[in-house]
């Protein structure tokens, strides 16, 4: 057989591929027009629980509309990623429909650092330093900070830095049960002890949270009674025995 006979087969029988797979997808696009949404799915991908299935679903019902009974392909998927996106505490959406008549939600929720409180006031802070409100109906296990609070981003950021170290260095961050803050500068508190390390700003903790270490190997073995620890100068531990 010639070969522009083959070639010219081989063009047909691809030709013939191709508009039987967009008259397949075609029939498929119409099925799928005429299933309506029926109902909603939602699953999260973390272990946080900041929102409910019915908290979606409400905001979705007050914020997009209607969307049960509608057919599959009149819903905005991508405007429903886009509202649920824009909950600070949402950190990702995914959201598709199957034949079933079924909306899919696949929700990434933030995973928080550290809660900062005053009073009844606060808020979370993810390692980007990112800020979402709290939540009444779920507590995420993190270290709280205790006091009002700077809403500067770079001292947020400081402050995620500063516990972020706590948690990953256990020789530390063991030690330390609560973190407290006023006029931006930061004051830590051991689990046992009656002692106060004042740290002052939060931007230079890699050089401060270390001599904490120090103070328990070469200072509180000789004399425990110190009650203030001040790391908030360059290079110097200074204790007093008075508050």
């Amino acid at each position: 057989m010639r070969n522009w006979v083959r070639y010219s087969l081989a063009g047909s029988a691809i030709v013939i591929g191709v508009l039987m797979l967009l008259i397949v997808l075609g029939a498929t696009r119409r099925a799928h027009a005429r299933v309506s949404c029926e109902r909603i799915e939602v699953r999260f991908e973390d272990e946080h629980r900041f929102f409910s299935e019915d908290d979606i679903r409400t905001f979705l019902d007050k914020r997009y509309g209607v969307y049960t009974g509608q057919p599959l392909d009149s819903v905005d998927l991508g405007r429903i990623e886009q509202l649920l996106e824009g909950r600070s505490a949402i950190r990702s959406c995914e959201a598709w429909t199957t034949d079933d008549g079924v909306l899919h939600l696949s929700i990434l929720q933030r995973s928080p650092v550290v809660r900062f409180m005053n009073g009844e006031d606060g808020f979370y802070a993810d390692a980007e330093g990112v800020v979402f409100p709290l939540f009444p109906s779920y507590t995420a296990p993190v270290r709280v900070v205790e006091g009002r609070a700077d809403d500067d981003p770079q001292w947020v950021a400081s402050v995620v830095g500063l516990v972020r170290y706590l948690d990953t260095h256990p020789a530390v961050g063991e030690r330390i049960g609560q973190i407290a803050t006023q006029g931006g500068e930061m004051t830590l508190f051991p689990v046992e002890g009656d002692e106060r390390f004042l740290i002052g700003h939060p931007e230079e903790f890699r050089s401060k949270l270390p001599k904490i270490q120090e103070y328990y190997d070469y200072i509180r073995p000789l004399e425990n009674n110190y009650k203030t620890i001040n790391l908030k100068y360059n290079g110097q531990i200074i204790c007093r025995k008075g508050i």
